[in-house]
């Protein structure tokens, strides 16, 4: 299991050329992505779509790539340049030589190691990004092993709460089972009934009154989730339509039960699915 958040960073220096990659991710319904720095490249930044692609199912993820050179003090005189400048003042009818320093400060004149453009080379990019993507997995798969043991945590304090109320459901059962018969029993006395339709219609009624199947399906659901929380691969959506099912079996125990207690574990079954949900929003 994996979160879907992630941080990682490299940077390589060849050749005077220092080259630094970013890769942050965040959790996504989809897998996103984002590339700066490689606009000029696109053969390269499909190659890191890729790459993130084959290493990644879901989350939005950001990439920043960044060239310069290192820091050099190697100073050009630009013979020609100088002269351009010179002969424009004096062809402006200038009063006197120009000044040096005036045109040793124009564009072009004095030029530095650094000026010129820098080549992306796609063996060093292909260094980087490995260094920085395998940093961000890194972070993804730690921040997932930690989400799994709150989850786990949570998962069990709603397992905890649901045998509660299954216990008190048959409880429940058997309370409502006795105030049927007596009241059954006062009904007939007083009114001339077609008794087996009658029979049906009172079991009918006691069967949507009943909160078993809810309880069932809500066990089901909790020993799924933990299969497939422990199990490989993208888990995060299963675990997700889970948990919204989880919380429809709730909603309909809350509306069927009057047992207070019931009542009472079910707001708490509620609260946990909604922490669940929020936790598991981050798993790949």
């Amino acid at each position: 299991m994996n979160s879907m958040t992630g941080f990682g960073s490299s940077e390589i220096v060849k050749d005077g050329v220092k080259l630094n990659v970013t890769v942050k991710s965040v959790n996504h319904k989809n897998l996103d992505i984002r590339i700066k720095g490689l606009a000029e490249a696109p053969a390269l930044e499909q190659m890191v779509k890729s790459a993130i692609a084959k290493g990644a199912k879901r989350g939005h993820f950001d990439v920043f790539v960044r060239t310069e050179g290192e820091s050099n003090t190697d100073l050009r005189f630009d013979a020609e340049a100088y002269a351009f400048y010179e002969r424009i003042l004096r062809e402006k009818g200038a009063a006197r030589p120009a000044e040096v320093a005036w045109l040793l400060e124009r564009p072009g004149v004095i030029k530095q190691g650094t000026d010129e453009a820098l080549d992306l080379d796609e063996a060093l990019l292909k260094e980087a990004f490995h260094g920085a993507f395998s940093d961000l997995r890194a972070m993804r798969e730690k921040e997932g092993a930690n989400l799994k043991q709150v989850l786990e945590t949570n998962l069990a304090k709603l397992a905890a709460y649901v045998e509660a109320i299954q216990a008190a459901a048959a409880d429940e059962k058997a309370e409502e089972k006795e105030a049927f018969s007596m009241r059954v029993k006062e009904i007939m006395a007083e009114y001339e009934l077609d008794l087996p339709r009658f029979s049906t219609e009172l079991a009918l009624l006691y069967e949507k009154m009943s909160i078993e199947e809810e309880i069932a399906r809500l066990i089901s659901h909790i020993d799924q989730f933990n299969v497939i929380m422990n199990g490989k691969g993208s888990v995060g959506r299963r675990l997700d339509f889970l948990l919204q099912e989880m919380f429809r079996e709730a909603n309909t125990i809350a509306s069927k039960s009057r047992h207070l207690g019931i009542l009472h574990d079910i707001v708490e079954v509620k609260t946990l699915i909604d922490h669940l949900r929020e936790q598991v929003a981050n798993i790949e």
